[in-house]
């Protein structure tokens, strides 16, 4: 044996071996001349193939493809019937992609030429050598291996080129636009084949990256942002343009920007002092009114510390709100005097904090408060010259107790004294003037009474003395005294108050004069024949004491100043009928030392209704009852 015969030993065996290995091709075999069908079966069998099927028509033949998808097909080009081999390998082909290799006798150029239009995977010429079959097979399946896996290579470029958000687009040298991705059309609201075999209309260069404003058909104008490489498209220099859709991304970016101007624009327009400063006391940012103050520039500011800028200093003042800030983390406020200004000085800090909650800086905001300084020094000064004012009213206070009280007496005395006749008789005409004089110099003690005690309630000189009492009572005693004058009118007064005790902790000189204020007013303002009633409940942990009448009313607009001193209104009572203008004030504040409130319900010619209400108990009452329980306590113990 020689080594040719050695080698091709070796080969077999290496043959076989990788025969074993793999899974069997299967070959389909079209022949219409059966013996030959059979020679060829058997051949690939012993070359390691599997020939599960031999037809003898090319209309079996393809149906064969359809049905069981072989590996390749062998195909004789002369067959019987209407159809060939050469018309059955072209359509196995185009439907169902299985290679096909010719196998015939004929080798004449016609049929080497329309063999050549199907673009088979080889061919072979009866008759052949086995090597010979097998070469042409096993280069027939690696041609189509290697076409099927550029095809799904080519399919998997394809769909990631269609699929990519960027807009692809293929230009030749001349500028003709050659391909067009979906995203382009997107981008260019155009079809490729709108596109392809245009003009692209924009400059091309490789390795460049510019910015285009992109006309879209349908929509808005937008902008791209494109990148040049150079490439080749059909075997020919081109350029592959990549064109992202940046129109997003720049109005984001101009509305910042905008933004940014705004807020710098609002941030120089604030008249306060602003500025933000760092953990090291340096002023990174101010606004105008800022570096106004300081006449500089603000970029002459940034850096500087804000204790050398404010204060001069080497160091932060002891109170420095910002200091503050940053220990606390808290706001802070502070008010000086800032001699390099000469202006007052309202400052407040507010920490700015990082996403771990640490501060790094503080917004600082100094408001010149000059103004409102010299407004609470003149408010001050108005204030000691109000002290004085009140103390020259509670002086007059105590010289008209005695220079207009004690006269008052004096002159009733002697009144009553000419009435009882004790110095002589009188005449009837005297009694009639000696009488008018005597009502007149009530009416004047009253007013000096109401005076004084509005004074005295103003100043704070009058002390309430507080018991328990059955308010119920107060109101009948109360009702009674007044019963008198009700009946010179010929009113009708009455009350209405539980059987059971109420009792409350009171004045009962006070509520007693602020009830028979306010029914005295019901009696003046009610015509002849009119009511007047006074109605007493409890509720809530208070206790309503009402004095309703069928008087004239008070109109709308008069009720919110019912309680101002010295007002009068439009309920006209005839003459010699116009009382002070201080009752219901005197009454109002009364009531207020008692802890309690007035309210008014009235309508024109529909009568009025007061409501004073009065808490059951309050916390001055317990303790002026305390004290006064440990001084009798302390008193019986002393005695005993």
């Amino acid at each position: 044996m020689n080594w040719i015969e050695v080698r091709e030993q070796n080969s077999r065996l290496s043959l076989n071996r990788m025969d074993k290995l793999r899974k069997k091709t299967q070959i389909l075999v079209v022949e219409d001349e059966s013996i030959v069908a059979m020679d060829i079966r058997k051949t690939l069998q012993n070359l390691g193939y599997d020939v599960p099927y031999v037809v003898s028509t090319a209309k079996a033949a393809i149906q064969k493809a359809k049905e069981d998808k072989p590996d390749l097909v062998l195909m004789d080009i002369v067959l019987k019937g209407k159809m060939d081999g050469i018309e059955a390998a072209d359509q196995i082909y185009t439907k169902f992609n299985i290679p096909v290799v010719y196998l015939t006798a004929y080798a004449d150029d016609k049929t080497l030429k329309r063999a050549k239009v199907t673009e088979p995977f080889g061919y072979i010429v009866k008759p052949f050598e086995n090597k010979d079959l097998r070469m042409v097979i096993e280069m027939a399946l690696y041609k189509a291996k290697v076409e099927n896996e550029l095809r799904a290579s080519k399919a998997s470029f394809h769909n990631i080129v269609e699929k990519s958000a960027d807009g692809i687009i293929v230009v030749d040298r001349d500028g003709v636009v050659q391909f067009v991705n979906h995203a382009a059309e997107v981008l260019f609201g155009r079809k490729a084949k709108e596109l392809v075999g245009e003009l692209f209309g924009f400059p091309v260069m490789g390795g460049e990256v510019i910015e285009l404003d992109v006309v879209r058909h349908g929509r808005e104008p937008g902008i791209a942002e494109m990148r040049v490489a150079e490439t080749e498209w059909n075997g020919q220099s081109a350029y592959l343009a990549l064109l992202r859709d940046i129109t997003d991304r720049r109005r984001a970016e101009e509305k910042i920007k905008r933004a940014a101007q705004e807020w710098r624009t609002t941030f120089d327009s604030i008249t306060d002092m602003i500025s933000i400063h760092d953990k090291n006391f340096k002023i990174t940012r101010v606004n105008k009114a800022f570096a106004n103050a300081f006449k500089k520039e603000p970029k002459e500011l940034i850096g500087e510390t804000c204790y050398e800028v404010f204060h001069n200093t080497k160091q932060p003042c002891p109170n420095c709100p910002h200091m503050w800030s940053l220990k606390t983390k808290k706001p802070a406020t502070l008010e000086l005097f800032e001699p390099r200004l000469g202006i007052h000085l309202g400052v407040s800090t507010s920490p700015i904090l990082d996403e771990n909650g640490e501060v790094t800086s503080s917004v600082h905001i100094a408001k010149d408060i000059t103004e409102r300084k010299l407004a609470e020094e003149r408010l001050r000064e108005a204030n000691e010259k109000l002290k004085e004012y009140n103390q020259l009213k509670d002086e007059f206070v105590s010289t008209a107790s005695h220079e207009l009280r004690t006269p008052l007496s004096i002159i009733m005395a002697a009144i009553r004294i000419m009435l009882d006749e004790i110095p002589g008789e009188i005449v009837e005409k005297q009694r009639d003037v000696l009488t008018r004089a005597m009502k007149n110099v009530k009416g004047l003690s009253k007013i000096v009474d109401s005076l004084l005690s509005i004074a005295k309630i103003e100043s704070g000189k009058l002390d309430l003395k507080i018991t328990v009492v059955n308010i119920c009572e107060l109101i009948k005693e109360t009702v009674s005294n007044c019963n008198t004058l009700a009946q010179e009118k010929s009113l009708s007064l009455d009350f209405e108050v539980p059987e059971q005790r109420i009792d409350i902790c009171l004045d009962p000189d006070r509520i007693k004069e602020v009830l028979i204020n306010l029914i005295s007013n019901s009696i003046k303002f009610t015509s002849e024949g009119g009511w007047v009633k006074v109605t007493c409940t409890e509720r809530d942990g208070e206790v309503l004491v009402s004095v309703q009448d069928s008087g004239v009313g008070i109109s709308e607009e008069d009720i919110p100043k019912l309680f101002d001193k010295f007002t009068q209104f439009g309920r006209q009572a005839g003459p010699g009928e116009k009382g002070t203008g201080l009752g219901l004030a005197i009454v109002k504040k009364l009531v207020e030392m008692h802890g309690g409130k007035i309210e008014v319900e009235s309508e024109v010619d529909q009568g009025t209704t007061f409501t004073i209400s009065l808490p059951l108990t309050t916390k001055s009452v317990a303790e002026v009852l305390s004290t006064e329980t440990d001084e009798l306590v302390e008193s019986t113990l002393a005695n005993n």
